[in-house]
């Protein structure tokens, strides 16, 4: 579990992550990077994570389950035709979930 805490002047490097998102750069500062490594880490239950089924060209919001093995719970109603539009829908639902706050970008 990382011990690093998201601070006030972290939110620039939001706009970081949509642009390298955006122009398939992927390339992240330390800064970016250690707050990408503290969305991905931590407890599995309820984390926010992309699910593809292989038949589809589409791309849908699930939730981990507590422990490796369960299904994953997939959210149908929230679907993505382009999988940058997801990163970026995931990223701001963990951002969220660490601050309380929504991004308004």
């Amino acid at each position: 579990m990382s011990k690093y805490k998201l601070q006030k002047d972290d939110y620039k490097l939001v706009l970081e992550f949509r642009k390298n998102l955006f122009e398939n750069n992927y390339y992240h500062s330390p800064s970016l990077q250690r707050i990408l490594n503290l969305f991905r880490s931590g407890a599995t239950k309820g984390k926010y994570v992309l699910f593809k089924p292989s038949n589809k060209k589409l791309w849908y919001l699930a939730t981990l389950p507590e422990k490796r093995g369960h299904r994953i719970k997939i959210n149908y109603k929230i679907s993505f035709d382009n999988p940058l539009d997801a990163e970026w829908y995931v990223f701001k639902k963990r951002w969220k979930k660490h601050t309380g706050r929504s991004l308004k970008i």
